[in-house]
């Protein structure tokens, strides 16, 4: 028998819950600070424990992006925000 489509109710996840990054500022939508925030950085050290490589270019890859959408910050400055607060394991 199958359940109707209308019956089930999804609960999405609010984007200011997920500390997710706006474009084009880079700000979480979750706290307003710059993206990747605090929680997020914790969140994501949780979810990449056993794969800090990956984190590496996941990081990374949003680094790429935030350079062209953040021109005028300095490169370092963003370097510091995206991959600088990584620890070596």
């Amino acid at each position: 028998m199958l359940a109707r489509l209308d019956a089930v109710r999804v609960r999405p996840v609010a984007a200011a819950a997920a500390h997710v990054p706006v474009r084009p500022g880079w700000q979480c939508a979750g706290c307003g600070e710059p993206w990747p925030c605090q929680v997020r950085r914790d969140r994501l050290l949780s979810e990449y424990a056993q794969n800090r490589a990956a984190l590496g270019v996941y990081l990374g890859l949003h680094l790429a992006d935030a350079s062209s959408d953040l021109r005028r910050e300095p490169a370092g400055d963003l370097y510091a925000r995206f991959l600088g607060w990584l620890r070596p394991t």
